[in-house]
């Protein structure tokens, strides 16, 4: 009788054990769960960011060939006031002073845009290479929660054997 009893403790504790099995099972794929959202999120975001960064950047780019033009037009501006200045038509020194500077402004505002075309490029890249990682984040993650929702399948069905086999006694 007393090693009946001491088979029932045992077993009732291995029971217990492998209950608290399954529920560290269950909070740990809980937990992934989240992980998993948490990295689709990250990723989603990241993808946005580098969809912003290349909408910026063809903004910039138009910019860039409008200050181009202008610049352009400008240069001939200039050309066509020295012509007339060695013609001795009416235009003076001091327009000719003004419409340098602003070609002047022109090729500064024409390099400034170069350079943020520059920068939301490389901003489009890196959001790029996040969105990356967060994905794969998400892709490994979600491979630990399909491997704890097996080991919590298997926990489920030794408790339930071992239900069954502590009922049968």
């Amino acid at each position: 009788e007393k090693s009946e009893e001491e088979k029932t403790k045992l077993t009732r504790e291995e029971m217990r054990r492998m209950e608290e099995k399954l529920g560290a099972a269950e909070r740990s794929e809980a937990d992934m769960r989240d992980k998993v959202k948490a990295a689709e999120e990250r990723a989603g975001r990241s993808q946005e960011e580098a969809e912003g960064a290349r909408k910026e950047a063809e903004r910039v780019r138009e910019e860039l060939r409008r200050a181009e033009e202008e610049r352009e037009q400008l240069r001939k501006e200039v050309k066509t006031a020295e012509k007339s200045e060695e013609e001795k038509t009416k235009l003076t020194r001091e327009e000719m002073r003004r419409m340098e500077e602003k070609l002047g402004a022109a090729e500064r505002s024409e390099a400034d845009m170069r350079d943020k075309v520059k920068a939301a490029e490389e901003r489009a890249g890196r959001s790029q290479e996040e969105a990356e990682g967060a994905r794969k984040e998400a892709e490994r993650v979600r491979e630990e929660l399909r491997r704890a929702e097996e080991e919590r399948e298997q926990l489920r069905k030794e408790v339930k054997t071992a239900e069954k086999s502590e009922e049968e006694k």
